[in-house]
């Protein structure tokens, strides 16, 4: 799929470019084209009007031409060779021939004839390897007309046309290799979000299975024994509202999270003290560190004001201390730091626990990510905590930093704004 899109991207790509270059290439043509030739013609019409032709000096005439030379040696003065007149009686007799060129001089006479005969009053005439084209003037004896070879205008624009065709193929190769690799630049987020779609979609139905088998066959062993009273069956359901308070915190997780991916959902930010909201939450985990022999460490700075989001933030450190806890042996040691540097607060959350090895600390935000997934089941977890967590760092324009060593521990560390 993802070579396919990639395939039609270039070819969009290379069209649309192609189609630019093409329009551009034949625009400088006929304007390049149409310049030249209004440039000849003025300078026909000016031969016709002023009934001379100046050469370039020294350069010998036709035994039939009549020729006014320069009275002086500047260069404006002087027209290129391949320029000529005649002029014609109405009965078709040469009064004069200015051919200049000793290559035109040869064909004079027949270009001549050639255009008096016919009756438009431009064209052009083929001869041999010239292509010559001319203008008839009406005249008190009679008219004239002036020639003038385009083979330098033909070579010029054949050499524009090469050129401009083979800077074209050039181009398009290197738009070709450009666009290739910016096609795979553009590609490779929307393969990435695809594949974590995918995953996030397996891990979420995983997650989702396994407690649904449960509730099934507990409520399968409960209709078996449809003769016992509730309380025998106690047991059996108490494991189905256990399962069941799995699914529906798991379902909140996934809403929070697919809001947050929306912006859908717009935190309601106030002023309250985060010094409070921390301690509140250390004495919820109180006694669950007590049950399984950790200590607790605090130091809370008093009265650390700021704006946000109350209940997030107590979201943040619920998930950083349970992640704690869940991964931190008996008799191992919990921190919870809060201090207020300038226009930022720091909570910082560590542990003396197993420690995440370094090649994992960058997916352990990952959704359903979990260092040991064998374990993952016995904590409780659906590996969806850090994710929240770190969306939260982000409602708040904060910033979350990971520290860990195997065998020794973690540390989490939070800086969020004051405003």
């Amino acid at each position: 799929m993802f070579k396919r899109l990639k395939t039609k991207l270039i070819l969009i790509n290379m069209l649309l470019i192609s189609a630019v270059l093409i329009f551009a290439t034949c625009a400088v043509y006929l304007m390049t084209k149409r310049g030249i030739s209004q440039q000849s013609d003025m300078l026909m019409h000016s031969i016709a009007k002023e009934e001379k032709l100046y050469i370039q000096e020294n350069e010998p005439a036709g035994e039939d031409a009549e020729l006014i030379r320069p009275q002086n040696n500047n260069m404006e003065d002087r027209i290129l060779t391949g320029v000529f007149y005649a002029k014609i009686k109405p009965d078709g007799e040469i009064l004069e021939n200015s051919a200049s060129a000793a290559y035109l001089r040869q064909n004079a006479g027949y270009a001549v004839k050639k255009a008096a005969e016919g009756k438009e009053l431009s064209g052009c005439i083929r001869l041999n390897s010239l292509n010559l084209k001319y203008i008839k003037v009406q005249k008190n004896y009679g008219f004239i007309i002036v020639f003038f070879d385009t083979s330098l205008e033909d070579s010029i624009l054949s050499r524009l046309m090469y050129t401009t065709i083979a800077i074209g193929i050039i181009s398009l190769a290197l738009i070709f290799f450009v666009s290739l690799y910016l096609a795979g630049k553009a590609i490779a987020p929307v393969k990435s979000s695809w594949e974590k779609q995918n995953a996030f979609a397996a891990d979420a139905s995983h997650e989702l299975r396994t407690p649904l088998a449960i509730v099934n066959s507990n409520l399968e062993i409960v209709m078996e024994n449809d003769e016992n009273i509730v309380r025998s069956q106690s047991k059996w359901l108490g494991n189905i509202q256990q399962e069941i308070k799995r699914m529906s915190k798991l379902v909140e997780d996934l809403l929070f999270l697919a809001r947050a991916d929306m912006h859908e959902d717009e935190t309601v930010m106030d002023q309250f003290n985060v010094s409070n909201s921390a301690n509140q939450i250390i004495e919820v985990f109180k006694p669950l560190l007590d049950k399984k022999s950790l200590s607790l460490l605090s130091n809370i700075q008093a009265n650390v004001v700021a704006r946000g989001n109350e209940g997030r933030i107590k979201q943040l450190l619920t998930i950083l201390i349970d992640n704690a806890f869940n991964h931190t042996q008996s008799g191992g040691r919990i921190s919870l730091d809060l201090t207020k540097s300038g226009d930022f607060y720091e909570i910082v959350v560590s542990d003396t626990g197993e420690g995440i090895p370094e090649k994992e600390i960058d997916k352990i935000f990952e959704r359903f990510y979990r260092v040991d997934k064998s374990r993952s089941r016995s904590y409780g977890g659906s590996g969806l905590g850090l994710s929240i967590a770190q969306c939260i760092v982000k409602e708040h324009r904060g910033s979350i930093l990971v520290h860990s060593e195997v065998g020794k521990g973690t540390e989490f560390r939070i800086r969020l704004p004051i405003e």
